[in-house]
C-alpha cells in the first residue's frame, strides 16, 4: 500500500510554486528475497558439489585446424654410372627377365687367362610394351635413362642410313 504526500515543486523562475503529489514506499516490510539472490545461492551450491569430484583423466584438447603436415622427402637421386651398363631382356613363359652377365664377366684380352666368373642370376623385369623381345638395353655413362640398344648399324656404300628412333625403357636393377 502506498501513501500520497503533498510536495511543493519550486521553479527557477519567479513564478508561483507548483503543487503536486508523489508516491512513497509502502509501510509494510518486504517478505520475499530478490530473485537474483536465490539464483546466486543455487549456483554457488552447485559449484561446491562439482569441486568434490576430481577428474581421473586429463581433458581432451581438440586442435582445429589440424597441424600442417610436412611433405615427404624427395626420393634419393641415383648417381649416374661412370661406364656403360648393358642388360639382355628376354621373356620366359609369361615373365620377363633382365640379365647383365655381359657387364659382370667382361671379356679378357687375347692371350691372357680368363679368371673365373660367377654372373648374377637373372632378375624379374616388367615386360616392356611396344618392344619385340629379346632386346638389349643400355645405360650410357653419366646418364640416368636406359634405351634399347640396336647395336652398330652398317649402311651400304653411298647410301644414307635411317636408324630407328631410340626407345626409352625402365632401367633394370
Amino acid at each position: 500500500m502506498s501513501t500520497r504526500v503533498r510536495v511543493v515543486i519550486m521553479r527557477k523562475s519567479n513564478k508561483k510554486p507548483r503543487l503536486g503529489y508523489a508516491r512513497t514506499m509502502s509501510v509494510r516490510p518486504r517478505r520475499t528475497f530478490a530473485s537474483s539472490l536465490v539464483i546466486t545461492m543455487a549456483s554457488t551450491a552447485a559449484l561446491a558439489v562439482a569441486d568434490d569430484k576430481q577428474p581421473t583423466e586429463p581433458p581432451i584438447i581438440h586442435k582445429n585446424p589440424p597441424a600442417p603436415r610436412r611433405p615427404p622427402p624427395p626420393p634419393p637421386k641415383q648417381a649416374a654410372p661412370e661406364t656403360d651398363r648393358h642388360w639382355h631382356v628376354y621373356r620366359q613363359d609369361k615373365t620377363c627377365f633382365s640379365d647383365n652377365a655381359a657387364d659382370a664377366c667382361p671379356p679378357q684380352p687375347a692371350g691372357k687367362p680368363v679368371p673365373p666368373c660367377n654372373p648374377p642370376a637373372p632378375v624379374k623385369y616388367a615386360c616392356p610394351a611396344n618392344v619385340t623381345l629379346p632386346v638389349n638395353v643400355v645405360q650410357r655413362a653419366h646418364h640416368l635413362d636406359c634405351f634399347v640398344d640396336y647395336g652398330t648399324m652398317s649402311c651400304p656404300k653411298d647410301m644414307a642410313c635411317n636408324p630407328p628412333p631410340p626407345k626409352k625403357l625402365a632401367c633394370p636393377e
